[in-house]
């Protein structure tokens, strides 16, 4: 399982600052058919690549964590309706990922070799607001670790506290796409920040953890 908190960690922030670093000036939400297909058949290669990294690599390691949040928090019946709003909701974000990262390639690869606008601009339109869904979803899972947590006492009191602050506010800049509000797509940079952090620091601490947790154990076998 330490392998696992360490290799999903750095999957996902790898995964969205080289897929960000490719897709990094694709067009704003409300951007007309014609840009919307015009920048993606310019820029086929780099933007299937931006949603590899950013919708399925990431969406994968959305998996290893949402797994980690079940090892590391579900051994407590007391909180386990928590752990288990939180693990489903991070397997249902990853899924909405994987999701992105098929349309994502679909509207890229139709926008270089002659499809029809409208229909890459609507492609377009879902990928965003699937976005919203995930916001939403990973939301609710930051929240629910963050109050499981504190209840068990399984995870330092900052980080739990940091993390019942930070839920809120991700899942309302998740909102930028269908109000397309300049205000919550500038508040949605740095949420996006926020949660590369937040991943980074759960699965340190999950890896700091289990060593521990495998060390007690086998001493209570050894007795």
């Amino acid at each position: 399982m330490k392998k696992l908190a360490i290799g999903c960690g750095i999957a996902y922030v790898l995964a969205w600052v080289i897929g960000l670093a490719l897709a990094s000036s694709g067009p704003k939400p409300d951007a007309s058919a014609s840009r919307v297909t015009s920048y993606f058949a310019r820029h086929e290669h780099t933007a299937m690549g931006g949603h590899l990294f950013v919708d399925g690599i990431a969406g994968l390691a959305l998996i290893g964590i949402a797994l980690l949040v079940l090892d590391l928090l579900g051994k407590d019946r007391s909180v386990l309706r928590l752990v288990r709003l939180a693990f489903f909701a991070g397997l249902a974000a990853a899924a909405v990922s994987l999701a992105q990262f098929v349309v994502g390639e679909t509207f890229t690869y139709d926008a270089a070799h002659g499809g029809n606008p409208s229909t890459v601009r609507s492609l377009f339109v879902t990928l965003n607001n699937l976005d919203t869904v995930k916001i939403v979803l990973l939301a609710i899972m930051i929240g629910a670790v963050g109050v499981a947590g504190r209840r068990t006492g399984t995870l330092p009191r900052w980080f739990t506290t940091s993390s019942i602050v930070f839920a809120p506010l991700l899942a309302i800049s998740g909102l930028a796409f269908p109000l397309n509000n300049q205000a919550l797509l500038d508040s949605l940079d740095v949420t996006l920040l926020l949660l590369l952090l937040w991943a980074a620091t759960f699965t340190t601490l999950a890896a700091r953890r289990i060593p521990r947790e495998t060390t007690a154990e086998a001493r209570v076998a050894a007795t």
